[in-house]
């Protein structure tokens, strides 16, 4: 059954099965964000100090932006093609006969799936923002008229985010956001940008009591048989007819600053009438026509244009060290413009979490959704800190870590990492030469041993020799304290009486253990694990010594 999820919530896994497990029409906006197409790999690093130099510094691997054509993507492509009820497979099929089967058809049909759920929650005003770059704008344009409709396309928006490269001719400094809504009312009127003192100089030229103002006509194009065609003051219009202001943002503003009721008075001449008697109608020494005075103080500024150079990256105390974090700034001005407070914002590749942050500010509820269990804990530690956010899909007890444990061992690995603080997962899974993930210390220890923090994962039975591996493992990197995680708890004496042989650590005034086991049991019983401080891998400060866990 199709459900409306809960608001202000996060949820783990693939956006395609989470979307379309819910009702459709009831989105204002989406803000998208998908990996680029660019055949980079994105990773959160920390640093190491030259102290522990030479060991393998640890990377949160945040996704992993290539596709490629391989048999996923020949089966999705070859679903959406034969699908001929869809009213989308002109779209799929006219892609496939251009390009074939390359990198950009598996990428293009991955986002094309995704797209559709999009557009399936959108309520009939809704708006979606897609942000990209160079090296598939193109191809997600074409896409994205093929579903959204190309009428419903209203801007290409540049967002400047870099100054010039200057080893790089034509050096890439924008992305691409592409903006598609339903409905007349596209724009809020409440996103505008003040205008820049140059041009307000020169656009208000003149003053008076009440501040800088332009001298505006008091006539519109077009002769009228009436009362707005007649004399006023034994002056004709000419060629056109009397229109002192009567509706809009600057008969308002007469109405709070000058003539109370304003905007009720009825007829041309008596609104004309009104304005003199308050001041706000310049007569020409010259016997000219009259003119409005229309003060900047008025003007709100001007609604937002194509090109966006005034909202720089995130940097300072803003930047998690996401690689591909965008600035609140830049969600902030996209929320405000397409929803009202209340509406719901969804982020189906939430990352860090600027739209979700940026969405609570402004009052709007909001959705998060992203593949990587990693980026759900940065959101609920750095976005919000401290508030219990409903998170979906992520294990909430012991029978759901063991379910995902079976279903992708790797996302259980990342997972259960992660509730160690201050421990990153490894970059990639396999291979990892007995080390599932790094930390490092705040304080360097008692003795020889590095401030390195190493973590080991078991999803399955315990095994004796695998933790016997993982203490060579230990002491081939001189590491400072080690993590050993399981499911359930570890209950072999033999198993405890070999961690206790390895030894103790002090750091600072404290000792710890060098190897302590801790289970995934133990967690949902609540029972913290005692570490020294450690360094956020996601920001390079110090953690807080107590935090809750969750993070």
């Amino acid at each position: 059954m199709l459900i409306i999820p809960e608001l202000n919530s996060l949820h783990y896994g693939d956006n395609l099965n989470v979307m379309r497990q819910w009702k459709g029409g009831f989105v204002q906006a989406v803000y998208a964000d998908p990996p680029f197409n660019s055949k980079r790999q994105y990773n959160q690093l920390y640093e190491i100090d030259a102290a522990n130099k030479g060991t393998r510094s640890a990377s949160l691997k945040a996704f992993d932006d290539t596709w490629s054509w391989g048999p996923d993507a020949q089966e999705r492509v070859a679903r959406l093609i034969a699908d001929k009820d869809s009213p989308y497979h002109s779209v799929f099929n006219g892609l496939y006969l251009l390009l074939g089967g390359c990198d950009m058809m598996a990428y293009l049909s991955y986002m094309g799936e995704r797209l559709i759920e999009v557009k399936r929650l959108l309520t009939p005003t809704g708006s979606v923002y897609l942000h990209c770059d160079q090296s598939a704008s193109h191809g997600l344009r074409f896409l994205m008229d093929g579903i959204f409709g190309a009428a419903n396309f209203r801007a290409e928006i540049i967002w400047r985010r870099h100054n010039a490269h200057n080893d790089k001719l034509y050096g890439t400094v924008h992305d691409t956001i592409l903006y598609y809504s339903y409905g007349d009312k596209t724009i809020r009127d409440e996103v505008r940008l003040p205008l820049a003192p140059e041009r307000a100089e020169a656009a208000y030229r003149y003053s008076d009591e009440h501040g800088q103002y332009a001298r505006d006509r008091l006539t519109a194009p077009g002769t009228t048989e009436g009362e707005s065609g007649q004399a006023w003051r034994g002056i004709y219009p000419g060629y056109r007819h009397w229109s002192p202001p009567r509706t809009g943002r600057y008969a308002a503003y007469i109405e709070q600053v000058f003539i109370p009721n304003y905007r009720s008075i009825k007829g041309v001449h008596a609104r004309l009438d009104a304005l003199d008697t308050a001041g706000l109608i310049y007569w020409p020494p010259n016997d000219g026509r009259p003119k409005l005075k229309r003060y900047l103080q008025a003007n709100a500024g001007q609604p937002p244009q194509s090109v966006w150079d005034d909202i720089k990256p995130a940097r300072g105390k803003e930047s998690l060290g996401y690689n591909t974090q965008k600035p609140l700034a830049l969600l902030d001005r996209i929320i405000k413009a397409s929803t009202e407070p209340g509406d719901v914002v969804l982020d189906p590749f939430c990352g860090c979490g600027t739209t979700v942050a940026a969405a609570d500010v402004l009052g709007r509820k909001w959705l998060g959704i992203d593949i990587n269990p990693s980026a759900l804990d940065v959101i609920m530690t750095n976005r919000f800190p401290g508030r219990e956010v409903p998170t979906y899909g992520i294990p909430a007890d012991l029978a759901s870590a063991k379910r995902l444990a079976r279903s992708n061992r790797r996302h259980f690995e990342i997972w259960a990492i992660q509730r160690v603080p201050g421990i990153a997962p490894n970059e990639k899974g396999g291979a990892d030469r007995g080390i599932d993930g790094r930390g490092r210390l705040v304080e360097t220890p008692d003795g020889e041993y590095t401030r390195v923090v190493l973590a080991q994962v078991k999803s399955g039975t315990f095994s004796l020799s695998q933790l016997r591996d993982f203490l060579y493992v230990m002491h081939r990197e001189n590491a400072a304290m080690g993590v050993y995680l399981t499911l359930e708890d570890v209950t072999s004496k033999e198993a405890q009486n070999e961690v206790m042989a390895f030894g103790r650590v002090a750091v600072g005034t404290d000792v710890y253990p060098r190897v302590q086991f801790y289970s995934m049991e133990a967690y949902f019983r609540g029972r913290p694990l005692a570490m020294p401080s450690m360094i956020n891998p996601y920001t390079g400060k110090p953690l807080m010594r107590v935090l809750p866990f969750g993070f």
